[in-house]
């Protein structure tokens, strides 16, 4: 297992500021207790085999099992390719688009 730190460059400060400058709760709804995804790794081999489908709905049920009122991601806006999914995935999911913010869009799904 390998693990990669992407640090926040400066080139991409502003969309760190614009997902998380607010305080408390960034939206209404979501309730007490938000969890988020930020990301999914799917091997090139096994791409667009329904792999991050079935992670995301694992994803959202064991995190509702676990207390989750909601669950937010936050996928890219133009590029669906990119590491977090694309709107697409999320929406196929039950998710509904809160906001976007720069190149990226946040979703939620309640319970």
């Amino acid at each position: 297992m390998s693990l990669e730190i992407h640090p926040v460059t400066p080139e991409r400060w502003p969309d760190m500021v614009a997902l998380f400058e607010r305080r408390g709760p960034r939206d209404e709804g979501g309730g007490a207790s938000v969890w988020s995804i930020v990301c999914f790794v799917i091997d090139k081999p096994v791409q667009r085999t329904g792999l991050a489908t079935a992670l995301l709905d694992a994803a959202v049920e064991y995190a509702f099992a676990h207390g989750a009122t909601s669950v937010e991601a936050y996928p890219h806006v133009a590029n669906g390719s990119d590491y977090m999914g694309g709107v697409a995935l999320y929406e196929r999911a039950g998710f509904a688009k809160v906001r976007d913010v720069n190149k990226r869009a946040i979703v939620r799904i309640e319970q």
